[in-house]
């Protein structure tokens, strides 16, 4: 990734920690300058991690509001479910020269689509993942639902 972007010439922010910091205090200096990276940005690099969910990153854009940018093959938690078409992927495997082709026309779409992708994003998070935590089993059910799986 610290290759692609510094090839595509675009500007931007990239820390990669030793650590894992979900577990510091919201106080700490580490955590104050990744919120602020995070206000700062319009797009943000979600790398995928271990499991089906892909990345937690992905959850914490669309916390912000910002547009999700996936590098991963596989979906993130809940795509089969919602429309997360405000986010973008990349694969992994795209060669760097794709991979700084496909950020540059990332990075040039419209002032307005970014927009609605920020508001998108933040409304999934508001209106999916919020749902999710406060109910899982309602979310499972309501998801068989949608697909008539479950008779009400």
């Amino acid at each position: 990734m610290w290759k692609v972007l510094d090839q595509s010439g675009l500007p931007s922010s990239l820390k990669i920690n030793d650590f894992w910091g979900a577990v510091l205090d919201v106080g700490n200096q580490e955590v104050v300058e990744y919120r602020r990276g995070m206000e700062d940005s319009a797009f943000v690099l979600c790398p995928g991690g271990e499991g089906w969910g892909a990345t937690l990153r992905m959850y914490e854009a669309c916390y912000y509001g910002r547009v999700p940018v996936l590098i991963a093959d596989c979906p993130w938690a809940w795509e089969d479910v919602t429309d997360v078409s405000f986010a973008f992927r990349i694969s992994p495997h795209a060669g760097d020269e794709e991979m700084a082709r496909m950020l540059t026309d990332i990075f040039a779409i419209s002032d307005s689509e970014l927009e609605d992708r920020c508001r998108m994003a933040a409304l999934y998070f508001e209106h999916v993942v919020k749902f999710y935590f406060r109910d899982p089993t309602e979310f499972f059910l309501e998801w068989m639902r949608k697909r008539r799986l479950l008779c009400t």
